[in-house]
């Protein structure tokens, strides 16, 4: 049996301290990259699943995709 689900992909912009300019002294920072994610019942509004994606923080870019598969992922 096909289960449908939504996939959402949060994806994540951290940085840290890395070193002082060497002009001005101000701080430079590294961006870390990442990614969260979450399988979530299609029932959902947008609204509940933007609430659930608003409490990562930093985040930038959010994709929301359909998946069908074959088993339950829960």
């Amino acid at each position: 049996m096909t289960s449908k689900r939504y996939i959402i992909t949060a994806e994540i912009a951290d940085r840290e301290p890395d070193g002082l300019h060497p002009e001005d002294g101000s701080q430079l920072y590294r961006m870390l990259p990442s990614r969260k994610t979450w399988s979530v019942d299609p029932s959902m509004t947008i609204s509940e699943i933007m609430n659930k994606v608003d409490r990562t923080s930093n985040v930038y870019r959010v994709t929301i995709t359909e998946d069908s598969s074959e088993e339950k992922p829960w």
